[in-house]
């Protein structure tokens, strides 16, 4: 089948900033209290969906073409391709968390974020790689392959952010090393082994589940969230709790 796309160059600068908001205003829908819901593979494709459906049509052509010229899929299914990346390249794994002391009372670039090794120098926590590849993105210079990549890695890292405990710094391996009872769960089966139920894992996939069964459908999904979201919100991307000024 034929698909017709606008032009990648198209309203770039702009449209960069409005695909970061949308997968920003996505994340802080998931993570609302009465939400509360991680990003596992299932927590990815919810945010990445409401992304979707924030976008304009034409915004959402320009994103597509991106992902086409990097030869990923689309919006939703490549939510999820940073974590398949990681699995080969253990030079991203550091990419996808920020470890923020829990006495912190804020992020600190110079305490938190780690310094690549190679020129030029790089942040390799999850914050500095979101201002990386929203860089790259509105980018019109660079290949549009290598802003497609770009994109993807924010459609990921923008989600993981908003992950509790994937920005958090408690000496547990980011909740892996604290055993958890659900719901009478204390155990679950991960590539057919099975392992103890453990807080990361219950954010990223166990509450989902409990809460959607599996599979999941994640516009239909995104679909009810964003009708949580308020007016106010949608207009900007930012919820009024969170502004400043």
């Amino acid at each position: 089948m034929t698909r017709s796309i606008a032009s990648p160059n198209a309203r770039i600068p702009g449209a960069a900033k409005r695909w970061r908001a949308c997968l920003f205003m996505a994340a802080i829908c998931m993570w609302a209290p009465q939400r509360a819901f991680a990003w596992g593979k299932s927590g990815h494709e919810i945010v990445a969906a409401i992304a979707k459906q924030s976008l304009s049509a034409p915004e959402l052509a320009q994103a597509q073409a991106l992902l086409d010229a990097a030869n990923l899929p689309d919006l939703i299914t490549v939510s999820t391709w940073a974590d398949d990346y990681r699995a080969t390249h253990a030079e991203t794994f550091q990419w996808h968390f920020v470890d923020i002391p829990l006495s912190a009372p804020a992020f600190d670039q110079q305490r938190d974020c780690r310094v690549g090794a190679t020129l030029p120098k790089e942040l390799t926590c999850v914050v500095g790689k979101i201002e990386e590849f929203k860089s790259k993105l509105a980018n019109k210079a660079l290949p549009d392959a290598v802003r497609g990549q770009a994109l993807a890695y924010l459609v990921h890292f923008v989600g993981d952010a908003h992950q509790p405990l994937h920005a958090s710094n408690n000496n547990d391996r980011g909740g892996n090393d604290v055993p958890v009872s659900f719901y009478g769960q204390t155990q679950y089966v991960y590539n057919n082994k099975q392992y103890n139920l453990n807080l990361h894992y219950l954010w990223d996939t166990g509450i989902i589940a409990r809460r959607y069964g599996e599979p999941i459908h994640p516009e239909q999904i995104a679909q009810a969230l964003l009708g949580n979201i308020s007016a106010e919100t949608k207009k900007d991307g930012v919820p009024a709790r969170r502004r400043t000024g």
